[in-house]
This record gives structure tokens, C-alpha cells and sequence, in this order.
């Protein structure tokens, strides 16, 4: 029997996407990397227990750091330098230092676990990094950066690096606020969706439900383009069924639920970069999304361990499991039921089309849904 597993993250409401710059000349992209760690440019700062934010000599101990790394930079990192305070008695604010203190704050302070930071590199590599906090903003470690400040240490936060990403697969808004070079900051709300996607593939953030779409190779043409127009459209019209509460039917025209409106909150927004390897994204307030990928997998799978002979009985042993944070979670008999559904929907030769026409996706374009599928 064949199994589809769609696995997803549940994003709350509360998370925050931040922008993390690795430094002048971005000399701490491979620390970060290779470490699990990431941290601001101020080599020997200390804190004092309590907030950041409601620290008096807060700018001071920045300016500091500061004279540690200008030190070791003109005389060589093994050179021994104090964090001395009290050399900035009364540190002038300019915006430059407040934007500094302020990062200061946030990357130490205000980033919860669970928030994410996006890390870009040159645009020579191109490489966009994302990552999570694995701990507490008070959990703190000790990071290091022999080659250029020997044994000073850095306060440094513990990092799950969850994706790397080309630029040229982004959105020109998302790599024009990468470049802004602010040492930590929050990135635009408007961005939060696509760098969500780029995270976890399939996700559920607020009431959103979101699903992206792989080809891995370059023969993308309008026939992919067809085929996951097709089944949006299909998932939006069973997932209302379902919601809905409509009994399913004991014959289901596919054809005649393609040309039934769905209602608009069940479609799909969609987006895609489809040049050389690329994807699709389907994002909605419901459920439709997880189930395209589902009926995805499916159609591909049931071509590899089906027959046109078989392929009634076969589709109907398929098992589908959503894999959520909590397994109770009211979203997932939906899902499964609409997926049914739908592949049950076709008649036997129509059925077995799909899957040759999925196949052919899979084998020409690619074209990869984010789920797993074990016999």
C-alpha cells in the first residue's frame, strides 16, 4: 500500500522574521555556518544582569567592543585588550550607535526562541541562509573567531539552520531588503510568507496554509503549468465540499467539479520561478494547498506502483498522513477526506492519465511537491 506524508510546520502568530548581516565583507558567514551559531560584531562584550534595554552603560560597553576589534585589527587578533567602560563615560548618541544599541537589543534581548533570521552572503555565492533560534535570548554561549580576534569571545546565540536558497529564487523585494546592511533588524511583515516557505515548504501561519511546488530540472513547460492549474482547482472545489459539510457523492464528475466556481477563499494565490530549477508556491486561508500536494504525490506514486488495470482499487488503498504539530489538529480529516475525493472523482481511464500525466511531470520538469511517499 502506498502512503503519502505530508509534513508541515504550524507558525504562531507571534513568530518574528529577522534580518542578520554576517559582518563587514561578510566575514562570518562560514562561523556561523559551520559553528550552529550566530552573533553581532562585538568581540569582549560583557553584560550585567537584567534588561538591555534598561542598561545605562549599555552604549558604552558597545563602544568598548568596539576599541577591542579595532585593536586587534591593527595589531593582530592574539593582541591583549580590556573591555574597559569606563574609557566612554558619557558616549555621544549619534543615529549610527542608536541603530547599533538597538541591535544590540533585539538580537540579545527581544528574539524569542522560535524566531527566524535570514543571513544573506556576496552576491558573487548568491546564497541566502535561513535559520532559528534554538534557545532563549538569555541562553547565551560563548562564540570565537581565532583569525581574527583570538581567544576574545563573543556573545553568540545557538542557530538550527534550516535552508539555503538561491537568490535568483527569491522575490526582488526579499533581496533588496537583504542588502540592507543594518547589523539585526526585523524584516518586513510582507516578506514573512515567502521566507516561511522557503523554512518548512508546507506550513500553516496564522489562518494561512501554504504548500511550495519543486522542479528540479529545466523542461518546464505550459503542460505543468496545466496539470497543477487543473488540480487547484479541483482541491479548492472538494476541500469546500468538505468543509462545507456536503456528504460525498457516490458519483463525482471530475470534469463537471472543474467547471463548478469554487468560493474565492478556497483558491489558491500562486507564485512561482520557474527558470532552470524553480517552483510553484500555493498559499490560501484554507486547506486547499496541502491537498494539491497530496493529490501531487498521489497521481506520480500510484503510476510507479499501479497499472491502468488496478488503478480504482489501488487508489483507493492509498493512505494519507498529515503530519502536524498537533496530531489533533481539526484541519487534518479535512485534508485527508478532500484528497480522497478527489482522486476518487475520476473515472478509471481518466484516473489513469493523471497519473501518466504526473509522472511525465515528475520524470521531464521535475516537478516535486514537498511530501514523502513510501510503499
Amino acid at each position: 500500500m502506498v502512503a503519502v506524508t505530508l509534513t508541515a510546520a504550524r507558525i504562531s502568530d507571534e513568530t518574528k522574521i529577522w534580518r542578520l548581516f554576517p559582518g563587514g565583507s561578510y566575514k562570518f558567514l562560514s562561523t556561523f555556518e559551520d559553528k550552529r551559531l550566530a552573533f553581532l560584531d562585538l568581540p569582549g562584550l560583557e553584560f550585567d544582569r537584567g534588561k538591555l534595554s534598561a542598561d545605562p552603560k549599555l552604549l558604552s560597553k558597545i563602544l568598548a567592543s568596539g576599541a577591542i576589534a579595532d585593536a586587534k585589527r591593527e595589531y593582530g587578533p592574539d593582541t591583549q585588550v580590556d573591555f574597559d567602560v569606563t574609557a566612554f563615560p558619557r558616549p555621544r548618541r549619534t543615529k549610527a550607535r542608536g541603530r547599533l544599541r538597538q541591535a544590540v537589543i533585539n538580537f540579545y534581548e527581544n528574539a524569542k526562541a522560535g524566531d527566524l533570521i535570514v543571513v544573506p552572503s556576496t552576491l558573487s555565492e548568491g546564497i541566502i541562509r535561513i535559520g532559528k533560534f534554538e534557545h532563549p535570548p538569555a541562553r547565551r554561549l560563548q562564540g570565537r573567531v581565532k583569525e581574527r580576534y583570538g581567544n576574545t569571545t563573543i556573545p553568540a546565540r545557538r542557530i538550527e539552520w534550516l535552508a539555503s536558497v538561491s537568490e535568483h529564487q527569491v522575490s526582488q523585494p526579499l533581496r533588496e531588503s537583504l542588502r540592507n546592511q543594518h547589523p539585526f533588524s526585523i524584516i518586513e511583515n510582507s516578506l514573512y510568507a515567502e521566507v516561511l516557505s522557503f523554512s518548512y515548504k508546507n506550513f500553516i501561519f496564522g489562518e494561512q496554509f501554504s504548500a511550495l511546488i519543486h522542479n528540479n530540472k529545466d523542461d518546464y513547460t505550459d503542460r505543468e503549468t496545466a496539470l497543477l492549474g487543473m488540480i487547484s482547482k479541483l482541491s479548492a472545489a472538494f476541500s469546500e465540499d468538505v468543509e462545507n459539510g456536503i456528504p460525498a457523492p457516490q458519483s463525482t464528475s471530475a470534469l463537471d467539479k472543474f467547471f463548478l466556481d469554487s468560493s474565492v477563499e478556497f483558491s489558491c494565490s500562486h507564485s512561482s520561478d520557474i527558470h532552470s530549477k524553480g517552483f510553484n508556491w500555493f498559499r490560501g486561508a484554507r486547506q486547499t494547498a496541502f491537498v494539491m500536494v497530496l493529490t501531487l504525490g498521489a497521481l506520480a506514486a500510484l503510476h510507479e506502483y499501479s497499472n491502468s488495470a488496478d488503478i480504482l482499487q489501488d487508489a483507493g488503498n492509498v493512505s494519507y498522513i498529515i503530519e502536524l504539530p498537533d496530531q489533533n489538529d481539526p484541519c487534518i480529516p479535512n485534508i485527508t477526506d478532500a484528497t480522497k475525493r478527489l482522486i476518487s472523482s475520476f473515472e478509471p481511464e481518466q484516473l489513469w492519465e493523471m497519473c501518466k500525466r504526473a509522472k511525465e511531470a515528475q520524470d521531464r520538469a521535475g516537478l516535486s511537491p514537498s511530501v514523502t511517499i513510501t510503499e
